[in-house]
């Protein structure tokens, strides 16, 4: 079963503070957290506001970036609640 996705405001405006050039690895890294939530991620860390992370690497050209997705699920136990997307290295 593959959960819904809804991201909060907080969610889009990180979203938005990324280079247009990694939406689509952010994309992809929420289509597979949905599919395996619970296998994909972790308690999130002391920096990050409170629910579950599910962390990544990627690469673009040289440069390694490490991400954060933070999320919680919703009372209707089907849907994720995309509550943070935050770069957790600086490259």
């Amino acid at each position: 079963m593959s959960y819904v996705v809804e991201f909060t405001d907080e969610a889009f405006d990180d979203l938005a503070d990324l280079p247009a050039s990694r939406w689509h690895v952010v994309q992809r890294e929420i289509e597979l957290v949905a599919q395996a939530p619970v296998a994909r991620s972790r308690p999130a860390g002391f920096r990050l506001p409170r629910g579950q992370m599910h962390d990544f690497q990627y690469r673009i050209g040289s440069t390694t970036y490490h991400l954060a997705i933070v999320f919680r699920y919703a009372a209707d136990e089907q849907t994720l609640s995309v509550i943070a997307i935050r770069q957790v290295t600086q490259p």
